[in-house]
This record gives structure tokens, C-alpha cells and sequence, in this order.
């Protein structure tokens, strides 16, 4: 299916604000780990960052991929 080039321009504007908006979720996260928490909340806090932020790494990466695709680059 061919889609008009403007359409594929919104779809990787889109795509970009998407991962600069998951690399600001994660810098978020980071600093919340790195309060200095001694109790088991702060513990609890810092294991589930950890995991969000596994998340977020693989999502990127999906998002990373299709702006290059969006941008003609194709798949590594």
C-alpha cells in the first residue's frame, strides 16, 4: 500500500517526539532511582525502575527502527 510522502513525514515526526519522549520518561526514572532511599520502598522503587527502564530500552529500539525505516533506511 502506498501512502503519500506528507503522510509518511507526519508518521516520522511522530515517531521522534515518541522517543524523545521515552528518552525524558527515562532520565526521569533514573534520578528517582538515584534519590538516596534507605528503606525497603526506596528499594522496592529502584528494582521496579530497573525494570521500566528495560522496557522503555526495548521499546526505544522498536521506535529507533522505524524512524528508520520512515526515513528510507530500512532494517539494519
Amino acid at each position: 500500500m502506498l501512502m503519500p510522502t506528507s503522510d509518511v513525514a507526519v508518521a516520522a515526526a511522530r515517531l521522534r517526539d515518541a522517543r524523545a519522549a521515552l528518552d525524558d520518561s527515562a532520565d526521569l526514572l533514573r534520578r528517582a532511582a538515584d534519590l538516596d532511599w534507605d528503606s525497603a520502598a526506596g528499594a522496592g522503587c529502584r528494582t521496579a525502575v530497573g525494570d521500566l527502564l528495560a522496557t522503555i530500552a526495548a521499546d526505544a529500539g522498536t521506535v529507533d527502527l522505524a524512524v528508520r525505516v520512515t526515513a528510507g533506511v530500512g532494517s539494519p
